[in-house]
C-alpha cells in the first residue's frame, strides 16, 4: 500500500515540474528553444570606437568606405555559412512574438538557425547543420562527391579549391567560382575598395587598394 501511496507521490511531484517547465516559443511553425532569451543575454554589446580625430577628412571618408566594404563580404560569410539563411532571416526579421527581438538577434549573432556554442545543434526549428555549410548542396554526401572525382578526375583541381562551391547541375556537379557565386557583393565591396583608394591621402594605403 506504502508503495502506491510513494508512486502517487512521485508521479505528483514530476507533473507539477513539468507543469512549470516553459514552453517552446513557436515561430510561424518552427519551434524556438525555450531559453532563447538567456542564449542571447550570453552576448553583451559593445560599442567599439576608435579616436580618428588625427586622420584627414579624405582618410576619414576612406574609413567609411572600407566599413561599407566588409559589410558586403560579412554577408558573403553569411551565405557561406548556410545558403537559406537569407530567405529564413526575412521570416525572422517579421516574427513578433514572445522573445521576438532574442530570437532576431541570435540568428544575426550565429549566421543562422544554429547554435556555435552548442555543437551547432539548430535554436531555431529542426532542421540539422549542413554539414558542408553554405559550399555544397545539402543532400551531397561524401560517397558522392569523391565518386564523382573518381569519374571526373578533370574537375578535381576546381572541386577542391579553396575558391569555389560546389552546386548540383541537371544530374551532375559543377564547381562555381566564389567569383561568379558572390559577383554582385564583390561588385559593392569593389566599388567602395575604388572609392576609399580615391579619398585616401595615404599613398601606399591608395596603391594596396587599387591592387585589390
Amino acid at each position: 500500500m506504502w508503495q502506491r501511496g510513494f508512486l502517487i507521490m512521485v508521479c505528483g511531484l514530476v507533473a507539477l515540474g513539468c507543469g512549470r517547465c516553459e514552453k517552446p516559443v513557436m515561430m510561424d511553425g518552427l519551434t524556438v528553444v525555450s531559453d532563447i532569451a538567456q542564449r542571447r543575454a550570453q552576448f553583451v554589446e559593445t560599442s567599439v570606437t576608435a579616436d580618428v580625430s588625427h586622420l584627414s577628412a579624405g582618410d576619414r571618408k576612406a574609413l567609411s568606405h572600407l566599413v561599407a566594404a566588409a559589410r558586403e563580404v560579412d554577408e558573403i560569410f553569411r551565405l557561406q555559412a548556410w545558403a537559406g539563411s537569407p530567405g529564413l532571416a526575412v521570416e525572422v526579421s517579421s516574427h513578433d512574438g514572445r522573445d521576438a527581438e532574442a530570437v532576431q538577434d541570435y540568428y544575426r549573432i550565429m549566421y543562422g538557425p544554429w547554435d556555435r556554442l552548442a555543437h551547432h545543434e539548430p535554436f531555431l526549428g529542426d532542421r540539422p547543420h549542413p554539414a558542408g555549410a553554405g559550399f555544397y548542396p545539402e543532400d551531397l554526401t561524401t560517397e558522392e562527391f569523391e565518386s564523382w572525382l573518381a569519374e571526373h578526375p578533370d574537375d578535381h583541381e576546381a572541386f577542391t579549391s579553396l575558391h569555389t562551391l560546389i552546386r548540383r547541375d541537371g544530374d551532375g556537379l559543377v564547381a562555381v567560382p566564389y567569383s561568379e557565386a558572390y559577383r554582385n557583393r564583390l561588385a559593392r565591396a569593389v566599388v567602395e575598395l575604388r572609392a576609399a583608394a580615391a579619398a585616401t591621402d595615404n599613398e601606399s594605403l591608395r596603391r594596396f587598394l587599387e591592387l585589390r
